[in-house]
């Protein structure tokens, strides 16, 4: 339990180191609109009573006020959440690269995900961790210096009439409180729906020569529409049905907050406790108060996608191999010793040992099934055994560091694999460094010159 914890603390710092510049800009621009549009509310109220006063001088220094900042909200919070935009872009892509590098540093061998599904998670978890962490940090900074602002500005009017608006937005904020597992059980619901759909998605678009072949295609057509049909039965009728209800109760209680607040303003202006300009800021407050309760709800809201983007990077963070241990930069021999490996709860391998030196030339037969891959991955570290040892160099494996150790190895798998792209790329994605001379030396050798550039 402690190190799950700590591992989701180092997942939450690590998005946060790349965040928080964005999380600042974020914060700012949003700060800064927060405050000017009640700053307008007290602006408007000031220039209403002016104009119905017939104080004209009073009116045309609000104008002048009312139209600068009209110009920072129309001009200078655009150009900054542009700003925010552009380095947010920036940040997403060495959150990605950090993410895609804890996945090829990981043991995929004890992976619970299939391929679409590990699709699913590279591309949906980690961009929506960072657009809630940003959501849920700027708002908790946002919140409590707008409500103060909102709280200073109103009870300068009336305290009763304050108390009474703030304390009404307040109650519709607490929806979401009541509501915080319900939207937890549904988004971890779709995000097992989505997680499944790539999945049926990857294995028709990697195997649909195959699928026309075998001539299945109602058959694959009728699992994916069955996947939507008992998601949609399930669950996404009731979480619409069940959005709609909130969406359409919200609405009725924003509209009859402002009616109530109309009505009894007008009441304290017939009695002259608050002027006609003073109930104008009010209303223009009301808003300014919906949309602070409306950050809270934003935090509340994002906080269960959070938590599950987490958990589903976590599977990147686990069973890491060890790129920390001692360095091996030539091979001595290489020893297993009584290793068991299951596969399905099946020993694949039971106690097998075999030794290799330097300058063997080992060669491994037997019938299909007897264990000849499974004996590879071990010594190339693809896998690791259930029980029993392996030492290189005398040296227990788990204390090596792997990346050293397969720097040593060469490996022809049975399936030729190249990268989506270009074969002038596919030759020099292995050292990154080569120069184009070096590639067209390579191209050369073996007869890829007119093809270099077909992808």
């Amino acid at each position: 339990m402690n190190n799950k914890v700590h591992m989701n603390k180092k997942i939450l710092t690590d998005c946060m180191a790349c965040m928080i510049l964005p999380i600042i800009v974020c914060t700012l621009y949003q700060l800064i609109d927060e405050v000017l549009v009640i700053f307008s509310g007290d602006i408007v109220g000031k220039f209403s009573d002016a104009a119905l006063n017939m104080h004209w001088k009073i009116g045309m220094d609000n104008i002048i006020k009312l139209s600068l900042v009209l110009f920072i909200i129309i001009i200078l919070i655009p150009l900054i959440q542009f700003l925010c935009d552009q380095i947010t872009l920036k940040k997403a892509l060495v959150h990605n690269r950090m993410i895609f590098t804890k996945y090829l540093e990981c043991s995929h061998n004890s992976f619970d995900l299939n391929e679409g599904e590990t699709q699913f998670v590279l591309e949906d978890a980690p961009n929506t961790m960072r657009l809630t962490m940003l959501t849920i940090c700027s708002n908790i900074i946002v919140i409590p210096i707008g409500v103060i602002y909102l709280i200073y500005n109103t009870t300068k009017i009336n305290i009763p009439l304050s108390v009474i608006m703030l304390t009404s937005v307040a109650l519709k904020g607490l929806i979401p409180f009541m509501l915080k597992k319900k939207l937890e059980y549904y988004n971890n619901i779709q995000n097992q729906y989505q997680a499944k759909r790539r999945s049926c998605e990857t294995d028709i678009t990697q195997n649909a020569v195959m699928i026309k072949l075998i001539k299945i295609e109602e058959s694959i057509v009728s699992r994916v529409n069955d996947l939507y049909y008992r998601y949609h039965k399930e669950y996404e009728k009731k979480y619409l049905f069940y959005q709609s209800m909130v969406s359409q109760f919200k609405q009725f209680y924003d509209t009859f907050i402002k009616i109530v607040l109309i009505l009894i303003g007008s009441y304290l202006i017939m009695n002259r406790n608050i002027t006609p300009g003073q109930l104008l800021s009010m209303i223009v407050y009301i808003s300014s108060a919906q949309k602070l309760f409306g950050l809270i709800s934003e935090v509340v809201e994002n906080l269960p996608s959070l938590k599950n983007s987490v958990e589903r990077v976590s599977e990147f963070y686990e069973n890491k191999e060890n790129n920390n241990g001692i360095i091996i930069t030539k091979f001595e021999s290489l020893s297993c010793r009584d290793v068991i490996v299951y596969y399905d709860d099946k020993p694949v391998l039971n106690n097998v040992s075999v030794n290799i030196s330097k300058g063997d030339k080992v060669c491994l037969t037997g019938e299909n099934g007897c264990g000849k891959s499974t004996l590879a991955k071990l010594i190339i570290a693809e896998i690791e055994p259930k029980s029993g040892s392996i030492t290189i160099n005398g040296i227990n494996r788990k204390d090596v560091e792997i990346y050293s150790y397969r720097k040593l190895i060469s490996y022809a798998s049975q399936q030729p694999f190249l990268f989506r792209t270009t074969v002038r790329e596919n030759i020099a994605i292995g050292d990154i460094d080569s120069g184009k001379e070096k590639v067209n030396e390579v191209a050369k050798l073996f007869g890829l010159e007119s093809i270099m550039e077909k992808k």
